[in-house]
């Protein structure tokens, strides 16, 4: 539920003297624009999985590193260390907003979903997560919900697993 599953198809730009540069678009703002471009290194764009159809994406949790640069773009990088990189996400309710807080990561890149070209059926909530584990997530929404849930609390192991925590859970992690 908090946990993102999307497959991210990359797309390719060619450069000066032949290069090619892959990224991703992230998010979905006014009129379909994106949060922001992620850029990916062209190790992990040849290693990426195939769907069906023979396109390439990435998804996550995976064991990749975020490295921003002097301008401040965003590249997903391969790391020596055990990160991981999360896909964070809670979809907001009918004419409603959704918020998320993260513990226990060591960046984190927020984006939004806008449910309609102005917003106005509803703005999502997500972010692109770097941690070194497991992270504990809280989230709210607001907007007709249908009778799902208003808010919780997760954790969400490195290998996608989430486990939902209960108040008294959330007490002993803080401790």
């Amino acid at each position: 539920m908090i946990l993102n599953k999307t497959k991210y198809y990359i797309k390719e730009r060619s450069g000066s003297n032949d290069r090619r540069y892959y990224y991703v678009d992230v998010g979905s703002e006014a009129h379909g624009r994106p949060s922001f471009r992620l850029w990916i290194a062209a190790g992990i764009a040849a290693a990426a999985e195939r769907d069906e159809n023979g396109r390439k994406y990435i998804s996550f949790p995976a064991m990749f590193d975020i490295l921003v640069t002097e301008k401040g773009t965003n590249v997903l990088v391969p790391t020596d260390l055990n990160n991981v990189v999360y896909d964070i996400f809670c979809c907001s309710g009918f004419r409603g907003q959704s918020e998320i807080e993260v513990e226990g990561y060591a960046s984190a890149i927020p984006y939004a979903v806008w449910n309609s070209p102005r917003g106005r059926l509803g703005i999502s909530s997500g972010a692109i997560v770097v941690a070194p584990g497991p992270i504990v997530v809280r989230w709210r929404r607001t907007g007709r919900l249908y009778g799902a849930e208003e808010s919780g609390s997760m954790k969400v192991l490195p290998d996608g697993s989430e486990v939902e925590l209960v108040d008294d859970e959330l007490e002993l992690i803080k401790a």
